[in-house]
């Protein structure tokens, strides 16, 4: 596992990448994510019922290291998506490697703030 990797299932992180796909007509170009790879988090009891969190069953088809990706879970839209490492910038992380820093997650970060993000909230946070 590499770095990036490793610092992806210790933290939330708040990210922006450009996309790897050209945008559609009214996107920018760049995506905004709220991620992680913390298989403490998404696996808790918590974490499968606020974001639908299942376990991959299976790889993709393609290989995301040869094509400069790395996958992560995005919070707001409770999916595997890829980041585009090719053009990338951390905004800032949280950790959450351990059951105490999980609690503080929830108590400081999801509860007061993720938690209220409305629908367009959220495209609003993922367009930004």
């Amino acid at each position: 596992m590499g770095a990036i990797d490793n610092f992806f299932a210790q933290n939330v992180v708040e990210v922006v990448a450009r996309r790897r796909m050209p945008p559609k007509p009214g996107q920018v170009g760049s995506r905004r994510f709220l991620c992680t790879n913390s298989y403490p988090l998404l696996n808790s009891i918590i974490g499968k019922t606020v974001f639908h969190f299942n376990a991959p069953t299976h790889r993709p088809p393609y290989d995301a290291r040869a094509k400069n990706l790395v996958t992560v879970f995005d919070l707001i839209m409770q999916d595997y998506r890829n980041i585009n490492l090719d053009e990338y910038k951390i905004l800032g992380a949280i950790p959450v490697s351990n059951d105490a820093q999980i609690k503080e997650f929830w108590d400081k970060f999801y509860t007061p703030v993720l938690s209220k993000y409305s629908t367009s909230r959220k495209q609003k946070f993922m367009n930004s």
